[in-house]
């Protein structure tokens, strides 16, 4: 606490000098730069917080009476209360949770939604051709086919360079023959894809459905089981060749060249004409033979083709003309066989007939055909 006659003092020191200031309009005028203006306001304040003295405060307002006084005592708003706190409280959790809550299942399903177009770039690209490995693979293949190349020539002994130029002058020899299989068995692709169908559809037609609307009673009913007959079997020829031709060709190619890749499997030594390995060489030309077999395959095929046409064209021809007649409503007798075959040629004898006689005659053919008594 402040001693009272020293703050007398210091009063009677400041309204001395206060009574000293010139007021004149007259006096020098001295201009204060902000920062000498900043510092003696803080003096100022200073020595005024240690005189006690309260800072300058706006007029004061005239005192209230007693009957103003109650009244603003009365209408004097102190807030919301403890409950209304916890209420707006409550409200405010409720809709952080709420908010929180909506906010967690947008994420979940923006990020289920992502992880689905994910999966589904990934299988695109998976499924598409990747172009990036192709000049890594390019290079990588160059340099072990070089290495290769290199260690042949390097660790290559008289035999098996022997074994090589032999390997050379046997797919020399059968490469034509290759060739000419690769285009017989494109041109038997293209056949199977024109009339394969076709085949397959006769094949599965059953004979009662082909035989319904011919004749199967008089002098017609041999065509017409002739007919239904025919095209069954060329049909089932066509279809066979077609597959036997096509499994010939890939067979024997990958068996020829499995002898020339294989030359552990040699055999035969040299013959008397300098051939070496004969046996093999006449493996070979007996798998070249089998191998140009099926170069006259579509000759027969189209033949085949042209017979199944004309029995299914026999057949549309012989319902035309047989339509409607009894002939094509008539039960078919059943066919002899066996006993009743037998009976057929050799009928049973009537009651009472013993057969035919045999002759009989007194002459005795050891003595010279006379007669005896």
């Amino acid at each position: 606490m402040s001693n009272p006659k020293i703050g007398r003092a210091a009063a009677d020191r400041a309204a001395q000098r206060a009574a000293n200031v010139d007021d004149s309009p007259d006096r020098p005028h001295e201009d204060l730069s902000p920062e000498e203006t900043a510092r003696r306001e803080a003096e100022k304040q200073a020595l005024l917080q240690r005189l006690g003295a309260r800072r300058s405060a706006p007029a004061a307002e005239p005192t209230p009476t007693v009957g103003e006084a109650e009244q603003e005592h009365e209408t004097l708003v102190e807030g919301p209360t403890s409950t209304e706190i916890n209420a707006l409280l409550g409200r405010l959790d409720a809709e952080h949770e709420a908010a929180m809550k909506s906010a967690g299942e947008s994420y979940e399903a923006q990020r289920m939604a992502l992880l689905a177009q994910r999966r589904e770039a990934e299988d695109r690209e998976s499924r598409r051709v990747d172009l990036e490995i192709s000049e890594h693979l390019a290079v990588a293949l160059t340099a072990v086919r070089a290495g290769n190349a290199a260690g042949t020539e390097r660790d290559a002994t008289d035999a098996e360079r022997a074994v090589q130029a032999q390997q050379a002058e046997w797919r020399e020899r059968v490469a034509p023959a290759i060739q000419k299989a690769r285009e017989t068995r494109r041109e038997l692709l293209a056949f199977r894809r024109e009339y394969g169908p076709t085949l397959d559809e006769v094949l599965g037609m059953k004979r009662t459905d082909l035989l319904a609307g011919l004749p199967l009673v008089g002098i017609a009913t041999s065509r017409s089981l002739g007919l239904v007959t025919q095209l069954h079997r060329n049909a089932e020829n066509a279809r066979s060749l077609l597959d036997g031709s096509l499994r010939t060709i890939e067979d024997k190619a990958r068996e020829i060249a499995t002898l020339i890749d294989s030359p552990h499997r040699w055999s035969g030594g040299v013959n008397s004409h300098g051939v070496r390995n004969q046996e093999t060489v006449r493996e070979i030309n007996q798998a070249l033979y089998e191998l140009a077999m099926p170069n006259e395959a579509l000759p027969a095929l189209n033949d085949m083709m042209k017979g199944v046409t004309g029995c299914l064209d026999g057949i549309r021809q012989l319902r035309e003309q047989f339509a409607g007649r009894p002939e094509v409503t008539a039960v078919p007798e059943p066919m002899l066989r066996g006993g009743d075959l037998e009976d057929l040629k050799h009928p049973p004898r009537p009651a009472g007939d013993t057969g035919p006689t045999r002759a009989e005659t007194s002459m005795d053919l050891f003595r010279d055909g006379r007669r005896t008594e």
